[in-house]
């Protein structure tokens, strides 16, 4: 199901875009970073990571960013790679930009 959420997080239909951000969001804050492997935990992380965006509609990146709090404790192993903590911090900055409250 993870695979499949992800895959949808890149829908052009926005209404599928939104629903598996969501989803994803609800499973970052129920589900222990123990009870998924890291390829999972790295491919929920980029998925909201890549839907932090000032550009096109805002719904996605409120959504993303909602559930990057929750997923918080599965960016362990992306932290400790200089790179990846870069980007995920980049995005998060950007995202903070916007001028949108719920931002």
């Amino acid at each position: 199901m993870i695979p499949n959420l992800c895959q949808n997080s890149t829908s052009e239909d926005i209404n599928i875009k939104l629903a598996s951000l969501t989803t994803l969001g609800y499973i970052c804050e129920e589900l222990y970073p123990e009870d998924l492997n890291n390829n999972l935990k790295n491919n929920i992380i980029l998925a909201l990571t890549n839907n932090i965006s000032n550009e096109g509609p805002i719904e996605p990146t409120k959504l993303a960013i909602k559930a990057l709090l929750y997923s918080v404790p599965y960016t362990r192993p992306n932290f400790q790679v200089e790179a990846e903590r870069n980007f995920i911090m980049e995005k998060v900055f950007a995202a903070c930009k916007s001028t949108d409250q719920e931002v």
